[in-house]
């Protein structure tokens, strides 16, 4: 009987001895905590324990449980309290908590323990202590990436009047929000990304603007495609909201940076597009307006290049004649009468050109003066016939001078010089002989 004793105590212990070396593998250190009536409590720590709690193995076990104690951080002490406690009244318990390491700093502990009934000094519970700090600030990593995330959603959902988040490699989207009109419209596309796209296309986007827009919601494409972006979009006209547009921003998985997801954002833009639409438009037709300004200017000027001569050549024509005939005081005189006239319709025409410059500042200003229409229209009809005479045309006019009773008038002698004269360059019916 004793030797089957025997047998069973190294059986026991040999068990106790494997559950160890499975414990440690694991990274498990063993402990056992003994708490009796007038004695300090004691913490026996293994090897495993010892080594990954930072505690000098010739620490005695009073010395091991103050600093186990010590090490818990204040706002984990009621969780650890309550777990020990949990141990001592239900026999067993389980907690995580956080842990100041005297080398590491902050650790997280994994504790398990039970109650050792068979102890009978006191309390006895034992139990196992593993290091999962990695694990729990991988936890805390993705924790915050998660927030970080759902914050983008929320705060993307807010900008636009609909969006979806699109799963790429599933082909699944999921609405985060939707205006009344669509929601009923996608219902039988139970989540299917590109069943969606041909749906929106179809019923939300003009005519005019559908390939474009199904190209840039190409879905197979988006994870090359956007790999290098942080944002896309694209402006199209809707059958519903006018002009929208759509924004693709990229989500990206935290370990490897590769595209996961795509949010997908519609924004109304109808007013700010149609008030670029209407400066576009008010640009395009200033430069029409300035090309034909342009035109004009550049008709004027050549005419002018030719009036301008035909005056100039009159006065060298009249001094050379007056030089021909020094001697003849009555031709002379007429001459230079006439050269006056001519010398005062160059200057007029001196003055158109200038005209032009005024009309590009808004500038030009009628001039409200006597003068005497009959003086003016001899000045005019002067200067035609200089004209006529280099055509080689006969200029046949009238005499209304004693039909005008009253030739002084108010107005702007310039503008009505100009008048005259374009009237009496206008071509005629016939190609030698022009009547006025």
């Amino acid at each position: 009987m004793q030797k089957k004793n025997s047998l069973l105590q190294i059986g026991k212990m040999g068990y106790e001895r494997d559950l160890r070396d499975i414990f440690g593998s694991a990274g498990m250190g063993i402990w056992t905590i003994e708490m009796s009536d007038n004695e300090k409590p004691r913490l026996y720590y293994n090897e495993v324990a010892m080594d990954f709690m930072g505690l000098d193995p010739d620490t005695s076990p009073e010395e091991q449980y103050d600093i186990w104690l010590a090490g818990v951080l204040p706002t984990a002490m009621e969780s650890v309290n309550a777990s020990v406690d949990e141990m001592i009244q239900k026999g067993k318990s389980e907690n995580t908590y956080p842990w100041m390491h005297p080398k590491r700093g902050i650790i997280y502990i994994r504790c398990g323990g039970t109650l050792d009934p068979s102890y009978k000094d006191g309390i006895r519970i034992q139990g196992y202590h593993q290091d999962v700090t990695q694990h729990i600030l991988k936890l805390e990593r993705q924790k915050v990436s998660l927030e970080a995330q759902n914050a983008r959603v929320n705060a993307f959902s807010s900008i636009y009047f609909a969006a979806w988040e699109i799963d790429i490699f599933k082909n699944r989207v999921q609405p985060l929000c939707e205006p009344d009109f669509a929601k009923d419209v996608f219902q039988d596309a139970k989540g299917d990304a590109l069943v969606i796209r041909d749906i929106f296309v179809r019923k939300f986007v003009c005519e005019s603007y559908r390939e474009p827009v199904k190209r840039f919601l190409n879905i197979q494409k988006f994870a090359t495609r956007l790999q290098d972006k942080q944002v896309e979009s694209i402006e199209y006209e809707g059958t519903k909201n006018g002009w929208c547009r759509i924004v693709i921003v990229p989500e990206r998985n935290m370990n490897n940076d590769v595209i996961t997801h795509v949010l997908i954002g519609i924004q109304n833009i109808d007013q700010e597009k149609r008030q670029e639409l209407e400066r576009k438009k008010k640009l395009e037709l200033a430069l029409a307006e300035a090309k034909c300004a342009n035109a004009a200017k550049s008709v004027f000027l050549s005419r002018m290049s030719h009036d301008i001569r035909t005056p100039l050549n009159g006065i060298i024509g009249l001094i050379e004649l007056n030089q021909r005939h020094y001697d003849d005081q009555e031709l002379i005189e007429a001459n230079n009468e006439k050269a006056k006239v001519a010398a005062n319709h160059l200057c007029s025409l001196l003055n158109d050109v200038l005209e032009i410059s005024k009309l590009d500042d808004q500038n030009v200003s009628l001039a409200h003066e006597p003068f005497n229409i009959l003086e003016l229209a001899a000045e005019v009809l002067t200067i035609a016939e200089m004209r006529a005479t280099e055509a080689g045309i006969q200029l046949i006019h009238g005499n209304c001078q004693e039909k005008l009773v009253e030739p002084y008038v108010y107005g702007s002698p310039l503008h009505v010089r100009q008048i005259f004269s374009i009237l009496l360059t206008m071509p005629s019916n016939t190609t030698n002989r022009a009547e006025v």
